[in-house]
């Protein structure tokens, strides 16, 4: 097993434990993601012109491509893992899994598990029972 990683992932905060011989190393990655869009305008004056976009859909796309970003970096901090252990709350896992798929890169072994928040000590000791005891479990 190269490199194996642990990540505790919500669309927040990405906790990445690097496992090797020597113990762990444990980086945070913030998104800066506002979890409640903000309109512009609350109320839209008149009807909507051709070509004119409402400020909801501009919203869910700058979130959107700001989730995009977020993940890129994350995949980015993992470099050439090979073992991922994906961990978290909603739906984050998948986003991140999807956005794998679209990057091409190494080929990894991905196993998800639900969670919910944890402290850095509970995510590094999830990490170290996961690889200890159940290196092989099922992949995405």
């Amino acid at each position: 097993m190269k490199n194996p990683v642990g990540m505790w992932l919500d669309h927040h905060e990405a906790v990445i434990v690097f496992v090797s011989d020597h113990g762990e190393e444990v980086r945070h990655l913030e998104s800066g993601v506002e979890s409640q869009l903000r309109r512009y305008d609350d109320q839209p004056s008149g009807p909507f012109e051709t070509g004119h976009v409402a400020d909801d859909a501009v919203q869910t796309r700058i979130y959107d491509q700001s989730l995009a970003r977020y993940y890129d970096r994350i995949i980015e901090a993992l470099g050439d893992t090979e073992t991922l252990f994906i961990f978290g709350p909603a739906g984050a896992k998948t986003e991140l899994i999807r956005r794998l798929g679209t990057q091409g890169g190494p080929e990894r072994r991905i196993s998800v598990r639900a969670a919910d928040r944890m402290t850095e000590a509970q995510i590094i000791a999830t990490v170290r029972h996961f690889y200890r005891h159940d290196p092989d479990r099922v992949q995405v």
